[in-house]
């Protein structure tokens, strides 16, 4: 926006069009992944994010039994209405929320009840036309900086006789510390259908997403036949992979002289940060491994680079199922196992 003020713009005469179609419009995983019955819900997947792609509600129970609820938002714009219906209850209770768009208008309307309380409830609510949503946080943000938009919001394909006024890039090393490092799922997706969009030209889906990810690693002999690639943050049960290949991967990776330290700083190191943060039993294995988790119901696993006590560098992968003892048992074992390669 400061941008745009100084080059001298102070009125736009046209419309405010949001442009996602660098990926295709299949916003939720499910949508994409037949019979997939995931057990992490994501936000939505655009090429355009904002906030997420979602809103915050936060909703207040401290007044008398029978009123309405108080509540704030986030962002809090005009072109977000919220429809309150939802009422102080003494007894247990939980709100419903529902999201609709129409014209350059985002309504919530929130139904059934909360339970007096003093403290505040903080619901997330996925917005159900990203682009829109955008060009609206874009039009209030030139309105607010004193730039008129005498045109509408709205979402569309801009046209390709267009003027770069402005553009940002984050570096993809930093994107996959982003993903690596703390397991965040979300850019994981949308890494994957950027994937997808530059290998085919095209556009960013799971289609041509899977087939860069499988034509790639096929030719160089990483993955093998038990490999099934349907996403890109591998909470889906319809993937499948070996130890053989993530081995294979690292490997091939450890051997690259221009990637691989930008990849092994984005991994998490065992009991200093990330998803391996909390991992502390065994001190040696501290700063000496680098590597990435990997968590579902009754699945757990793990793979990286070891560091031996005689300076000897280790490709580590293990996955591990199970029904009883909990997933901590299990990482201890992972840890173990580590700690006895160490030696």
């Amino acid at each position: 926006i400061l941008k745009i003020k100084e080059i001298g713009i102070s009125e736009i005469t046209g419309n405010i069009i949001a442009d996602d179609t660098y990926f295709d419009n299949l916003y939720i995983r499910d949508e994409w992944i037949v019979d997939e019955q995931a057990n992490v819900k994501l936000p939505p997947i655009s090429a355009l994010v904002m906030n997420k792609n979602q809103i915050v509600i936060s909703l207040t129970s401290n007044g008398k039994v029978g009123t309405k609820l108080k509540y704030s938002i986030t962002p809090d714009a005009p072109f977000i209405d919220v429809e309150m219906k939802a009422k102080v209850t003494n007894f247990r209770s939980h709100p419903a929320i529902s999201l609709t768009s129409s014209g350059e208008k985002i309504t919530l309307t929130v139904t059934g009840g909360l339970r007096k309380k003093s403290t505040q409830s903080s619901y997330v609510v996925n917005v159900d036309n990203p682009p829109l949503f955008i060009s609206l946080l874009l039009k209030e943000k030139l309105l607010k900086n004193g730039i008129r938009v005498l045109g509408k919001s709205e979402s569309g394909k801009a046209s390709n006789n267009l003027n770069e006024i402005i553009s940002d890039e984050l570096e993809i090393n930093k994107l996959i510390s982003l993903i690596n490092k703390n397991s965040n799922n979300y850019l994981a997706e949308c890494l994957f259908k950027s994937v997808g969009a530059f290998f085919s030209g095209e556009e960013g889906n799971s289609f041509y997403a899977t087939q860069a990810i499988l034509t790639t690693f096929e030719e160089d002999n990483v993955i093998d036949d038990q490999t099934a690639v349907v996403d890109g943050s591998g909470i889906s049960r319809f993937n499948t992979i070996t130890t053989g290949s993530i081995s294979r991967l690292l490997y091939k990776i450890y051997k690259d002289k221009i990637y691989f330290n930008d990849f092994y700083n984005s991994l998490s190191i065992y009991g200093i940060d990330g998803t391996l943060r909390d991992r502390s039993n065994y001190k040696f294995l501290k700063d000496n491994f680098r590597g990435k988790t990997g968590t579902l119901n009754g699945v757990t696993a793990l793979s990286g680079y070891l560091k031996t006590s005689n300076n000897t560098d280790y490709i580590f992968s293990i996955i591990m199922e199970f029904k009883e003892k909990g997933s901590n048992y299990h990482k201890d074992i992972e840890d173990k196992i580590l700690l006895e390669l160490s030696k």
